[in-house]
């Protein structure tokens, strides 16, 4: 399985990011859930314009709410507007249900 995968670095949760070599795909291998692949983004380019605007996301996050507003998971509706609109523009397809960034976004509303 792993043969396939061209390791990045890790998840905060400790679990490898990887490009998927078959088909160019930038994922992660949960293994909490039997090693399996899930989507982060379609592309290496899409996954690195992700990255900006996340980067960009989180510096909102804290001029808004205070430094420790990203950690804490205290955004306001109006940025996880923003930040989700952006993402569905880069790469719809990455917002699939139990992807990597709809598992970020919902993180916010727990």
């Amino acid at each position: 399985m792993y043969d396939r995968f061209i390791y990045l670095g890790y998840t905060g949760s400790g679990n490898p990011v990887c490009i998927n070599e078959s088909n160019s795909e930038v994922v992660y291998i949960d293994y909490d859930n039997e090693d399996k692949s899930v989507l982060i983004n379609s592309t290496i380019a899409k996954c690195a314009e992700s990255l900006l605007f996340y980067v960009e996301f989180i510096k909102k996050v804290k001029a808004v709410n205070g430094r420790r507003a990203y950690l804490e998971k205290n955004a306001t509706k109006e940025l996880l507007d923003w930040i989700s609109k952006s993402l569905h523009q880069i790469d719809a397809v990455s917002l699939i249900q139990g992807g990597f960034w709809e598992e970020e976004l919902v993180s916010f509303s727990e």
